[in-house]
């Protein structure tokens, strides 16, 4: 953590160069060093708290030495339950960390240790995920054994390579839960599961997720023989040579609120290839070559949109080719994974009554996800709140209704592994009313060699604090404060701040978002010359 002198140093250089407007002035003068000072106390006292059975990735090295804590030594760690390296001994139910600032690919020499008792691997809640592991093309990346658990979140798993078995990416043989994540890239030409392979009696719940890019001989993307469960999650661009490009299900598969789009099949299933027993509900199947379904029939539990005639969807609220579905690329558009928006003409929209919008088996509106028969789906897989409209949308993808501020002024300062925003902002007529306790606050910036990097403070967070709505916390491993004051006539002022998140390679212009609610979010954007110190 560099000195409070210095980031006022920072900070008054910033202002003679005018790269700071005066509402950031206003916002960061009354924070810097003084509140500042408060801030990092906070968040220094929040990290500091031990955290039992957590241990600490602090070098992206493939294999590990004896002064660092690699991803390898980790997992060694938490099986054998003995220090490795400088890895802290696990005790059976671990959680792998990275180190605050730590980013970057981590590219394994050979596949890890095989997971086997009770692990997490908790990546950092940005978009796009800060760590990648990549099996090179020529590694697969994990196996998780029979009667082991794996818990992966916030991470981007890529390029594996299976030559000798399934499971390009990943071999689950046990309990798997995919959350927040990306599985792309990966492949197993002569075998099963491009992206994941889930044997007879295995179990996968896969949640808020992207499955993007796999291919193998037999189903591209997933290949479940026992338990999948898949909500608010998207299937692109996985090809297979004979069936299933995005699922292929001889088990059973329950899948809720999720988008499959682009996925190719030599045979026929380019989406899902069933063989047994599939259970869907909200979701939209799009663009498949070999059809966007085959096999045996899907049992159609309502508001299914299919834009052929594979599917032979009958269910309330579905229905086959749809030519209206209005659907955009697999691109960032917030949240830790990418998503296909919705366009505004498409069928989806609002489609799902409210009292309809239900999860099935797994919440994935909880951080992180938990088990639960079913409740209200009140969150997309970015995070956006369920529903924006009079109904939920079908789909991954929930389209936000935003209101553009009526005036957005913002500036930034950009040092080594931090950042500070700040600016000022005044709500349009027909905007509706913010209330910061009760709403989600989220700041997007990118430049043309950077991002977009997306962070969201949950809604609850934030706190009345001598009349100004303050947060500070550790999100994903990352710190941040953030502040909302006013309105002074008719103006607020806002400040955010991040302390050990790497961003490294920005450069100007910037582009920074501010984005406050769920519903009728209201929201500015701007294009500024940042401080890059």
């Amino acid at each position: 953590m560099v000195s409070l002198q210095r980031n006022a140093e920072w900070r008054l250089r910033a202002i003679r160069y005018g790269f700071i407007s005066r509402g950031v002035r206003s916002g960061l003068a009354r924070l810097i060093p003084a509140g500042l000072a408060a801030l990092v106390l906070a968040v220094l006292a929040y990290g500091g708290t031990a955290r039992a059975n957590t241990i600490t990735v602090s070098s992206l090295v493939d294999p590990g030495t004896a002064s660092t804590c690699a991803l390898r030594d980790a997992i060694t760690a938490a099986n054998t339950k003995a220090r490795v390296h400088g890895c802290r001994a696990g005790n059976g139910t671990d959680t792998i960390v990275f180190a605050s600032g730590l980013s970057g690919t981590i590219t394994l020499g050979s596949t890890l240790p095989a997971i086997i008792n009770t692990l997490t691997i908790q990546g950092t809640a940005t978009s796009p995920p800060a760590i990648t592991v990549s099996g090179g093309g020529l590694i697969q990346l994990l196996v998780v054994n029979a009667g082991a658990a794996l818990n992966l979140n916030n991470l981007t798993l890529t390029d594996g390579n299976n030559a000798n078995g399934n499971g390009g990416g990943i071999d689950n043989e046990g309990t798997l839960n995919v959350d927040n994540s990306t599985i792309s890239g990966n492949n197993d030409a002569d075998f099963a599961g491009g992206g994941i392979f889930n044997d007879t009696n295995a179990t996968l719940t896969v949640v808020n997720s992207t499955i993007s890019g796999n291919s193998a001989a037999s189903a591209g993307g997933i290949d479940n023989a026992g338990t999948l469960t898949v909500v608010n999650s998207t299937f692109s661009g996985n090809s297979v040579l004979d069936s299933g490009g995005g699922i292929s299900n001889s088990g059973t598969i329950t899948v809720v609120n999720s988008t499959f789009a682009g996925n190719d099949a030599g045979l026929d299933g380019g989406g899902i290839s069933n063989d047994n027993a599939a259970n869907l509900e909200g979701t939209i199947l799009a663009s498949s070559t070999g059809g966007n379904c085959g096999g045996s029939a899907i049992t159609d539990n309502g508001y299914n949109l299919s834009d052929d005639d594979s599917c032979i969807f009958s269910g309330t609220g579905s229905d086959n080719n749809v030519t209206t579905l209005d659907l955009g690329t697999l691109q960032n558009n917030g949240g830790p994974t990418q998503t296909i928006e919705l366009g505004d003409a498409s069928t989806a929209l609002n489609a799902i009554p409210a009292a309809s919008c239900l999860y099935a088996n797994v919440n994935p509106c909880t951080n992180p996800p938990a088990s639960s028969a079913s409740g209200a789906l009140v969150c997309d897989q970015r995070g956006v709140q369920r529903p924006q409209g009079t109904g939920c949308d079908i789909g991954a993808f929930e389209l936000q209704a935003t209101t553009d501020f009526e005036s957005f002024e913002t500036g930034l300062i950009v040092f080594p592994s931090q950042f500070a925003a700040g600016g000022s902002f005044s709500l349009a007529a027909d905007a509706p009313a913010i209330n910061p306790p009760t709403q989600s606050v989220t700041v997007t910036i990118s430049s043309a060699s950077f991002g977009p990097l997306s962070v969201t403070i949950p809604a609850g967070s934030f706190t009345l604090v001598k009349g100004q709505y303050e947060y500070s916390g550790t999100i994903g491993g990352i710190k941040y404060g953030a502040s909302i004051s006013g309105p002074v006539s008719g103006v607020y002022d806002f400040t955010f701040f991040a302390f050990g998140l790497d961003v490294d390679g920005i450069t100007n212009p910037v582009t920074l978002t501010f984005q406050i609610g769920g519903i009728g979010a209201n929201t500015g954007s701007d294009t500024i010359e940042a401080a890059i110190l």
